[in-house]
């Protein structure tokens, strides 16, 4: 799906929720150091939408949801996704 590069990043998170990136690139780009509250994970969502907006880049599903087990929540645990030009 293309990403409109005008939508606000906490509701294109939504979409990547699931998509991991390197631990270096945010601890180097945000300058997280031990012992920081800063939360990580939020960060990594931060620049790959980032990324993904200031690319143009298109996210294509590959395949059906994998939801995680829960009796509150209805999350996913994995969804194939690419990410193309």
């Amino acid at each position: 799906m293309k990403i409109d590069p005008d939508i606000p990043l906490d509701r294109a998170a939504l979409v990547g929720c699931g998509v991991i990136t390197g631990a270096g690139a945010v601890i180097n780009t945000a300058k997280v150091t031990a012992g920081s509250t800063n939360r990580l994970a939020e960060l990594q969502l931060k620049i790959l939408w980032e990324e993904i907006v200031r690319r143009n880049l298109e996210i294509e599903v590959l395949g059906k949801p994998v939801y995680a087990y829960s009796n509150f929540l209805r999350g996913i645990k994995s969804l194939p996704v690419r990410l193309a030009a």
